[in-house]
């Protein structure tokens, strides 16, 4: 168990683990004082199997520095409906960061983007606290539309949220890729959903993971309820307001 109180991070874990864990954060270790930051030119990190939860009031610590979607056409309102704030240090440090919250609205992790277009040669654009299989994002956002409608849209990227939630969709969960986590299979089984947009990015790649998906679903869902749809531009986020209005009221 990670958890944050009165101001320190503190976790129950062995010494190994421990150590592991506040390399991935970036926060002080007890035992040197010192910042351990994880470098900037490593991956993702590897896994760790034992649950983690994150107080919310580590949230303060991001930055309004928001430039980066600003200037894509996200407006405030919906950057902070996705509680996005820019880090300055740490594992994140120089990135867009997106919480990412479980089933329960636990904290459970965090996705960061470097804060322009691309970033530099050996620095990978996004970066996660919190393995890929663990989330359904976002919960938080999507499923009082997605219980109302039984009705999910399937996006690869935060960015593509951003957008749709911006022009009213609301019910989207992010795959983070082109391939389905079983993790997003059991809630769409769970919540008895009936109708499945696969909306991929319109390229190679997400065309053929949108195949790969519905095939997929197609063991646990009737092929009626599944459904292949495309942006008209390479992606969602890529798109403008009007753009993504016009298309979504002409969706049948």
């Amino acid at each position: 168990m990670f958890v944050f109180s009165n101001g320190k991070f503190s976790c129950v874990a062995s010494p190994e683990h421990t150590k592991r864990i506040f390399e991935l954060v970036g926060i002080k270790n007890g035992a040197s004082g010192q910042n351990e930051s994880t470098s900037a030119s490593e991956k993702t990190e590897e896994p760790i199997k034992t649950p983690k939860y994150y107080d919310k009031s580590c949230l303060q610590r991001l930055f309004p520095k928001l430039d980066f979607y600003l200037d894509k056409g996200i407006n405030r309102d919906t950057l902070k409906a996705f509680e996005a704030g820019f880090a300055m240090s740490a594992a994140l440090n120089k990135r867009i960061v997106f919480p990412v919250y479980d089933e329960k609205d636990n904290l459970i992790g965090f996705s960061g983007r470097w804060f322009q277009d691309e970033p530099p040669a050996n620095i990978p654009k996004w970066k996660h606290i919190t393995p890929v299989t663990q989330r359904v994002y976002s919960l938080k956002l999507a499923s009082e539309s997605i219980k109302a409608t039984r009705t999910v849209f399937l996006v690869e990227s935060i960015g593509n949220s951003l957008r749709l939630h911006q022009n009213g969709i609301k019910n989207v969960l992010v795959t983070f890729g082109t391939t389905l986590s079983s993790k997003i299979i059991n809630y769409l089984v769970a919540n008895s959903i009936q109708k499945i947009y696969i909306a991929l990015d319109n390229d190679e790649a997400g065309r053929e993971g949108a195949a790969k998906m519905e095939k997929k679903l197609s063991c646990f869902f009737d092929k009626d309820k599944i459904r292949q749809i495309y942006p008209s531009k390479k992606d969602w986020f890529e798109m403008s307001d009007s753009e993504i209005k016009a298309y979504f009221n002409n969706l049948t």
